[in-house]
């Protein structure tokens, strides 16, 4: 995958939301409303592994986590290409709960 600005759109059977995540060099950070992501990734051929660290930057008391808690440890896979990827994973916290994302290329 390109390094860069990426939207990523994510849903549980719990909710849905958007943010923003940038992705380089294997490190990848961002965000959304009310939760902040750091970790990591690797790309081999057309697929992606990522481990990404959640936790609350602002108590917004309307918006809860897609998993009910705002920490969680997030271990993703999937397929990717150049510009976007699309990815299914879970929490360590929540184990019960799968998560779908996509990311989709914004700006270098």
């Amino acid at each position: 995958m390109k390094d860069g600005l990426y939207k990523v759109t994510y849903e549980t059977h719990n909710d849905y939301g958007w943010g923003l995540v940038h992705l380089s060099g294997g490190k990848l950070w961002g965000g959304d409303i009310s939760i902040y992501y750091t970790g990591g990734y690797a790309v081999h051929g057309d697929q992606l592994t990522a481990r990404v660290k959640t936790q609350m930057h602002t108590d917004v008391p309307e918006i809860e986590s897609v998993f009910g808690r705002a920490k969680n440890t997030i271990q993703l896979e999937g397929a990717c290409d150049e510009t976007s990827a699309r990815l299914t994973g879970r929490a360590d916290q929540s184990p019960g709960i799968e998560i779908r994302l996509t990311l989709e290329f914004l700006h270098d």
